[in-house]
């Protein structure tokens, strides 16, 4: 769920941070629960869950703090919400794209400016050639999986019921959870 949060309104993201906090804490006390039968080699060390009950009764209960200062990347700067509802792009693929294929013209890393030079160059004819046929009506053919169009509509109809308030914030980040595979 955390992963969503990207496509919340940034005007909500401080909000949903709280509520983050919150479900950080109730998951950590499950797995600690929990964990005490599992073997030694999970992420939290096994604890007695008598002694998880005993310090969440007492005054030193087991608390998330989160200090309140400006972020280094304010939400307004990674947050995709608005990229979604008006279909533009929501990451750099494109860069990276042409860096791959770029890095693949030129064969290898570090090449003599001479050879930079004669690459730039081939690659400046390739976008001249592309430019052309985009004003002549034929823009370059897009290749996009199905599965990535659905994601892409799922995300996108997602964000518009909670634009117009169909659907309440944790209503809507376990929707884009759900709607999210990271392969």
């Amino acid at each position: 769920m955390t992963a969503a949060i990207v496509h919340i309104p940034h005007k909500h993201a401080a909000d949903q941070s709280n509520i983050e906090a919150t479900k950080v804490r109730a998951d950590l006390l499950e797995r600690a629960a929990t964990s005490y039968d599992r073997p030694r080699h999970t992420y939290l060390e096994p604890v007695d869950p008598s002694a998880v009950q005993q310090l969440d009764n007492s005054r030193l209960s087991l608390r998330l703090r989160l200090r309140r200062q400006t972020p280094q990347f304010p939400p307004i700067t990674w947050n995709v919400f608005d990229a979604t509802v008006s279909h533009q792009q929501r990451t750099n693929n494109d860069t990276e794209a042409w860096n791959h294929a770029f890095a693949g013209q030129v064969g290898h890393s570090h090449p003599s400016l001479y050879r930079l030079i004669d690459n730039l160059r081939k690659d400046n004819a390739l976008v001249v050639v592309a430019l052309e046929a985009e004003s002549r009506g034929q823009p370059p053919r897009k290749r996009v999986r199905r599965a990535t169009r659905d994601l892409q509509e799922r995300l996108f109809n997602l964000c518009v019921a909670r634009r117009d308030a169909q659907k309440s914030v944790p209503e809507f980040l376990r929707g884009v959870g759900h709607a999210i595979r990271f392969v």
